[in-house]
């Protein structure tokens, strides 16, 4: 793993930049682990040398100054892990975190998107990290994160067409040489079955048939020696096992 995660950061020539893209898709204190997870991958992604210019962070922002946080403003990613929280990495937050900012971030395409987008081009690497719930075809975002069983709708959701189309015209526009991407949801396989040879590599945290698995839940949450969340989880397994052995 951890040689396929230097792979999608290691510059293809003297003139390649890393670029990122983080999206935590859910809200609500119960959802922690997502939130955690993506601050836990933007400290990861500097300490490998990707500058903070070049990293779009998008996060609801509800969970480390929760009034349910133990720790007022702090998240943590594993068992009494360091803070991973950094309020001023985040470029989306609340109502921000949209998928047309997602895409328009992806894209470079700052009339599409209301911020911070990638100045990618031909010769660099993205990496893209995306945590939340999921159903088959379906990637939620803030207002559905949280409640995955109601009614899904086409403006508060990711749809796998709409994915892929935006990678697709990555591509067509010559946004990256290499791109990876790794995905944190239930049946998060079903996003990439239309996927096609665009320098494209896509990992995901369970297939299309299977739901992913939370991790480090209620007593195991332990964020101090003296302190545990019984009301979350700090990690999800699969985001845990690739981040534990790239850092």
């Amino acid at each position: 793993m951890k040689s396929l995660f230097a792979a999608a950061l290691v510059a293809s020539s003297a003139v390649a930049t890393n670029f990122a893209v983080l999206l935590a898709g859910s809200t609500s204190y119960k959802n922690y682990r997502h939130q955690a997870d993506v601050s836990h991958v933007y400290q990861i992604l500097k300490k490998q040398g990707v500058h903070p210019d070049n990293i779009v962070h998008m996060a609801y922002d509800d969970i480390a100054n929760n009034p349910e946080n133990p720790i007022k403003g702090t998240l943590i990613n594993e068992p009494l892990g360091p803070n991973v929280y950094e309020a001023g990495s985040i470029d989306y937050r609340g109502k921000n975190v949209s998928k047309t900012n997602f895409f328009g971030a992806l894209l470079g395409d700052k009339h599409m998107a209301s911020g911070k987008v990638l100045n990618s081009g031909p010769d660099d690497n993205i990496f893209v990290y995306m945590s939340d719930h999921g159903i088959p075809g379906v990637f939620m975002m803030p207002g559905k994160g949280a409640n995955p069983e109601l009614s899904v709708t086409g403006d508060d959701v990711i749809w796998e067409d709409e994915l892929i189309h935006t990678i697709k015209k990555m591509h067509d526009n010559h946004r990256y040489k290499k791109m990876v991407i790794f995905v944190e949801a239930c049946f998060s396989g079903s996003y990439f079955t239309k996927l096609q040879d665009w320098n494209v590599y896509a990992m995901t945290a369970s297939n299309k048939y299977l739901t992913s698995k939370a991790d480090f839940c209620f007593e195991d949450a332990k964020l101090t020696k003296t302190i545990t969340d019984q009301d979350s989880c700090l990690s999800d397994l699969f985001s845990y096992n690739w981040m534990s052995k790239v850092e």
